[in-house]
């Protein structure tokens, strides 16, 4: 009887783990789609785009580690793109120019 208290004691902790574990990844899902977006709008190459999104996705590398600081590190990865997709507007290459209408290229 003792054994079946722990047992059952066991599975609803896993299960409240789980719901943790599922909320911690949620978090990693808005910014995937913007990682994409932003490799996607300044033409990379989509390989490096998939492989980028594929590290991320369900939480950071292989570990697929959910913490706040892999969160962070993704918000950081997130910053540095929208920078560079900032240069990369400013400064377009005569096939986006022509796209977007900018005579100067």
């Amino acid at each position: 009887y003792g054994l079946v208290k722990e047992v059952e004691a066991l599975h609803l902790q896993a299960s409240s783990l789980k719901k943790c574990v599922d909320a911690q990844t949620a978090l990693f899902v808005q910014p995937v789609e913007q990682l994409r977006l932003f490799s996607s709008t300044m033409q990379r190459k989509q390989p490096e785009v998939d492989g980028e999104a594929a590290y991320w996705e369900g939480g950071e590398g292989k570990a697929k580690d959910v913490t706040l600081a892999a969160l962070g590190r993704l918000k950081r990865r997130l910053a540095s793109l929208a920078e560079d997709l900032e240069t990369y507007l400013e400064k377009p290459s005569a096939e986006l120019s022509y796209f977007i209408g900018s005579a100067d290229y």
